[in-house]
């Protein structure tokens, strides 16, 4: 018995992995813990740390505390480090708490994320505008749309929303309890449901596009999950994708001058899943188009001490120059913000579309359509074999009919299959 099928396969080749090479150049400082960086309208590189660098004096006390540090050319800014934000009505916010995320607000100023509150500070001058206190929680850094939307959550929700906050005149200048601040509110994102860890929301300039980042799912089920909303921040949103859930840790998520994604993947991850940074491409359906660094290899212990060279063992942040030409990775584990420069033969020199990506498979087909597909190989003479789990014919015995779930050999000519490939039922 002989079955005649006709089917078209075309194959697409993978590009190998090549990127716009950044150079590692120093370490920009060397504290421990380094959780966010962001580069202000000035140029000035602001930097917050989870550990403690520094110590108050009170009588005959002394307190650790967590300051923000601000560099320029080289050297520390003169309202650095911000040890206490003091405000215009008299009280005073001590940094006690560790940064839990850094960025810039739709004006340019800085949005610090420490523990369970968020402080809005003034870039210029260091001094503080407007917060929200006690979110219930460790909080992530927050991202902000080109109109003054600020979306944010907690680190770990436990089902609690992505909160979407309309911060286009400031946040309070008020204490204010961040559940308490009705006229801010504005829009909640996937309320109840909202279990993944993370550290990081992302927000694209329109609102449209909310990415946030996740991590310790279980073996290959992390990513970046993508959320859309036609109408923007106060929209409904609904989840579009996740992206690289197999093979990336969404442990940090930044902007990159170019509107490329900067993921930050972990070192303790699943075997195969990729470590270090790498450059998403929204326009590109989110292949992955640049890199910074090298990712500490899966399997090999962390160690202690200053991480060496341009090995990134947590990343925590990343921050870009107004050129592009000089990048500032925040690691973690690696005890050091390290100072990586571009050579020239990366996005800067090149259009971004026409770089190398790290796949291209695209869709042609349905090469075969039956139930229960459960096994493909191709053979040495380039012949595919496909089992089923189903029953796909028919033998006759008499006036008897046996259903069966044969085997079938599909032809090969020159990449392309378009021939009439016979198989024998086995």
């Amino acid at each position: 018995m002989r079955k005649s099928i006709t089917w078209i396969l075309a194959l697409v080749a993978i590009s190998s992995l090549s990127f716009g090479k950044w150079v590692y150049d120093s370490n920009f400082t060397e504290m421990a813990q380094a959780h966010g960086a962001v580069v202000d309208a000035n140029g000035r590189i602001w930097v917050g740390y989870y550990a403690y660098s520094d110590t108050l004096f009170a009588g005959a006390d002394t307190i650790p505390i967590k300051p923000i540090y601000i560099y320029a050319d080289g050297s520390q800014a003169s309202f650095s480090p911000i040890q206490i934000l003091s405000w215009s009505d008299g009280r005073q916010d001590t940094m006690w708490n560790g940064c839990r995320g850094i960025t810039l607000d739709n004006n340019g100023n800085i949005l610090y994320s420490a523990y369970n509150d968020i402080w809005q500070i003034n870039y210029q001058t260091g001094e503080p505008m407007g917060a929200l206190y006690d979110f219930g929680g460790s909080i992530t850094e927050a991202g902000v749309t080109s109109d003054g939307y600020m979306f944010v959550t907690r680190v770990v929700p436990g089902g609690d929303p992505i909160w979407v906050f309309d911060i286009s005149l400031g946040l309070p200048s008020t204490p204010t309890v961040a559940g308490d601040w009705a006229d801010g509110l504005v829009n909640t994102i996937n309320d109840g449901t909202n279990t993944a860890i993370s550290r990081t929301v992302l927000v694209s300039n329109d609102g449209k596009d909310v990415y946030h980042g996740k991590i310790y799912g279980g073996t290959h089920n992390n990513g970046v999950i993508h959320y859309h909303s036609d109408d923007g921040p106060e929209g409904v949103y609904t989840v579009s994708d996740i992206l690289y859930r197999e093979t990336i840790w969404g442990q940090i998520l930044d902007w990159g001058l170019d509107s490329t994604i900067w993921v930050g993947s972990y070192w303790d991850v699943s075997e195969g899943d990729f470590t270090g940074y790498y450059a998403l491409d929204p326009a590109a359906n989110y292949q992955i188009v640049n890199s910074i660094g090298t990712g500490q290899p899966f399997g090999v212990a962390v160690g202690g001490g200053i991480a060496g060279g341009d090995t990134i063992r947590a990343p925590r942040g990343v921050a870009f120059s107004a050129d592009s030409t000089t990048a500032y990775v925040c690691d973690f584990d690696g005890g050091r913000v390290s100072k990586f420069v571009e050579d020239g033969t990366g996005p800067e020199s090149a259009p971004m579309q026409d770089a190398p990506t790290y796949s291209t498979w695209a869709y042609d087909s349905n090469f075969a359509e039956m139930s229960q597909p459960h096994g493909a190989v191709v053979d040495a003479n380039g012949r595919i074999w496909v089992g089923y789990y189903a029953y796909s014919d028919t033998l006759f015995a008499g006036a008897d009919t046996i259903p069966i779930k044969p085997i079938y050999i599909y032809g090969w000519i020159a990449g392309i299959i378009f021939t009439n490939s016979d198989s024998e039922l086995v």
